[in-house]
């Protein structure tokens, strides 16, 4: 009988902590714009950063490199130099929007006055020649013009320091939450605690389905409905990677400490050949 309860039990928890979530696949943003459209002032909306706001004008630095870089992280991650190659990257490569569109939402979230905000698994505090890489990433998304601090405009930078068994802390500062080496959804709950606020509902978009789990099964617990877009706007126009090329980039990277895009790439490239 107690076997029987404890299994009825279990699956009333499951249920609970799945019902009110919605995963929807999409390659487009209109989805989420008619979404967007029902929501109201208590709403929250949550967008992830990389191939979801924002992709790597370099192909081997985007979607159709992720198996190559794996690799090369693999190889070369306890070098002494790692960190210093890296920040070389962030700093010079260039990005562009995933979807022009999505501008035109936020500027729709902002007028309705609906919270908005970045979600980003990116590492916090110093990165090689980054001194600070919250506040890196908050000039990267304003210089293409995705702005997010007029969401929570009296919230200070918060550091939560709870989170303390690997890497640097989570940040939140001007409406990007950077969850470091931590799950998004423990990270995103610990950020409504901190701000002492319930949504009505969040809408959260990603192009990581293990990161929509992590922010299912929290919210979940805590009884706030939400929607989630496993978005593949970034991958529905994927190029070939050009292993040559990247060998090339990478290549030179390590023996000049510099990062060439694809087109200073090609450029050295067939002046050696």
């Amino acid at each position: 009988m107690n076997k029987i309860l404890y299994i009825l039990f279990s699956l009333f928890v499951f249920v609970s902590v799945h019902l009110s979530a919605v995963v929807i696949e999409t390659v487009d943003l209109e989805a989420v714009e008619q979404e967007i459209l029902q929501l109201d002032e208590e709403a929250l909306v949550v967008f992830d950063v990389d191939y979801t706001l924002l992709v790597s004008n370099d192909c081997v630095l985007g979607p159709a490199g992720e198996k190559y870089r794996q690799e090369f992280n693999r190889k070369w991650r306890d070098h002494s130099d790692w960190e210093r190659l890296i920040s070389k990257i962030l700093i010079k490569s260039q990005s562009s929007l995933v979807d022009e569109k999505v501008l035109s939402l936020i500027e729709t979230l902002k007028k309705k006055k609906i919270k908005t905000m970045a979600l980003t698994a990116m590492s916090t505090g110093k990165i090689g020649l980054i001194p600070n890489a919250v506040e890196w990433r908050i000039n990267q998304l304003d210089s293409l013009g995705v702005n997010f601090d007029w969401s929570f405009p009296s919230l200070d930078a918060v550091t939560f320091h709870e989170f303390k068994a690997k890497g640097s802390p989570p940040v939140f500062k001007q409406g990007v939450l950077a969850s470091s080496s931590y799950p998004k959804g423990e990270v995103l709950i610990a950020f409504l605690r901190e701000i002492g606020w319930k949504p009505s509902k969040v809408i959260f978009v990603d192009d990581r389905i293990e990161y929509i789990q992590s922010v299912e099964l929290e919210l979940g617990k805590k009884g706030i409905p939400l929607i989630s877009f496993h978005y593949l706007g970034a991958t529905s126009t994927l190029l070939d990677l050009d292993h040559q090329l990247a060998d090339f980039q990478l290549d030179y990277l390590w023996q000049h400490g510099e990062w060439l895009s694809d087109e200073e790439a090609r450029h050295h490239h067939s002046k050696k050949m």
